[in-house]
């Protein structure tokens, strides 16, 4: 699997260059307050630093008054219920620090709601969050049930700006710090960079990856990683983010051992051929079960990926999964005649690869009723040697052809005239002894 170690991107003019002309709608969006305005309010507000852990043994709802206010965004009635008299109470808890059934406090829930609205709309969301937080810090790094932060909040909201208005906090507060927020994990292990390339925003991929690179390193609990994300949901563009880092510095993990290139070649030749020109050494890496992306896109019957595989890794045709299938055998198990037409034009000897029971791709195929395979080995001359040869039981193709009752198979061998029907197998059990005959009365003496 690829190393998860830390990570390092390169934010040099040309790159922040290609983030730009990448960018699809944050240009249009409001401009994140300076941190000078924000140490400015904090100064004039009476509340700055109260309460910077948050007690979850103690947890209060939050007040009706106080959840509109954040759906809406509306700074105006947050104030004015933060100022009304019957709050005015010593040693009364601050009631921003209520939170809702799911553990949310009134940042999230801004952060939540400030998504797919017009600019002047986002702009009330800036305003709103930046008099919360100058009010408590605390809330940045409050939890809810899930364990999401306000910055995961954001990010699968797709609002860029509340993103980048939540770093800027983090930025600014030490105590708290930057990397801690953006680090973050939820429930299911994921931070806010998986949110933000499952919703295929590419401009918070960016925002987040050149804030932290160590973002890029950290898979879920599954074992998954943002670029694995990212294949999955077929979008070149974010992959391309992660592909021009260098290799060592990005996870390609996936669930059960696999990487991106697994996930990619079942689908996408556009990402195949990008993994594999930024890592060619992803198509000799195998997942749980021993097969390498070759093995998946044999599957599949990919005929352009395989041949965009072949090219780039050699070993890769030679490697066998743990149940000793080569991925020639996979395309023969799965009926997909034009794989195998490609690897055995790449490397005509690819008839000598046995599984475990001494098996080459024909006898497989017969196994698994993929009789198609056979025209297409009798149309080259040099693996016309494959019909008669025999498994370490001593059984040929027509062996295993009579024994299953598969009298079409068995029909086209015979026709072959090149296959021998008294050849016997260690049991000493030629094909004739094998037929089956209730599957057809007439099929056993279509092998005399």
């Amino acid at each position: 699997m690829t190393s998860t170690g830390s990570n390092h991107i390169k934010s040099d003019t040309a790159t922040q260059a290609l983030v730009i002309s990448k960018s699809t709608d944050h240009d249009a969006e409001p401009t994140v307050p300076p941190l000078e305005d924000i140490a400015v309010m904090e100064a004039q507000s009476s509340s700055v630093g109260d309460a910077q852990e948050h007690d979850r043994s103690q947890q209060i709802r939050i007040h009706p008054t106080l959840y509109k206010a954040a759906v809406e965004g509306d700074v105006m009635l947050l104030k004015q219920f933060l100022q009304s008299a019957d709050l005015q109470q010593p040693n009364r808890p601050s009631p921003l620090l209520g939170v809702s059934i799911g553990g949310n406090t009134v940042l999230h829930i801004a952060a939540t709601s400030s998504g797919d609205l017009t600019r002047k709309r986002k702009g009330h969301y800036v305003e709103f969050s930046k008099e919360v937080y100058i009010r408590n810090k605390s809330l940045l790094m409050a939890c809810n049930k899930l364990k999401e932060t306000p910055l995961h909040c954001a990010a699968k909201a797709q609002n860029f700006v509340m993103v980048s208005l939540l770093i800027s906090f983090a930025k600014h507060e030490h105590q708290v710090g930057e990397r801690s927020l953006l680090t973050s994990r939820n429930v299911h292990g994921e931070t806010a960079l998986h949110e933000a390339v499952r919703g295929g925003h590419r401009d918070i991929v960016n925002k987040l990856i050149l804030s932290e690179p160590s973002l890029l390193g950290i898979v879920d609990t599954e074992g998954v990683s943002p670029l694995y994300l990212a294949t999955m949901t077929n979008d070149l563009e974010i992959v391309q983010i992660h592909t021009r880092e260098d290799p060592s510095m990005v996870s390609c993990a996936g669930p059960k051992g696999q990487t991106a290139l697994h996930a990619a070649v079942l689908e996408h030749t556009g990402i195949t051929n990008e993994l594999l020109a930024w890592n060619k050494t992803l198509a000799t890496v195998v997942d749980d079960t021993g097969s390498t992306p070759l093995h998946y896109a044999a599957s599949v019957g990919n005929r352009a990926t395989v041949k965009l595989l072949l090219q780039h890794e050699t070993p890769a045709a030679f490697m066998e999964d743990k149940d000793g299938l080569f991925p020639i055998h996979i395309a023969a198990k799965c009926g997909r005649a034009l794989v195998i037409k490609e690897m055995i034009e790449k490397y005509p000897d690819s008839d000598e690869l046995l599984d475990k029971e001494g098996r080459n791709f024909l006898h497989l195929a017969i196994v698994s009723g993929k009789g198609n395979i056979i025209g297409h080995i009798c149309q080259n001359d040099t693996f016309l040697r494959m019909l008669n040869a025999r498994d370490y039981q001593g059984n040929t193709p027509l062996h295993l052809a009579a024994e299953r009752g598969e009298f079409r198979f068995v029909r086209y061998l015979i026709s072959m005239k090149m296959v021998y029907s008294s050849v016997m197998n260690r049991n000493c059990l030629t094909p004739v002894d094998l037929a089956i005959k209730d599957r057809d009365r007439g099929f056993k003496y279509l092998l005399v």
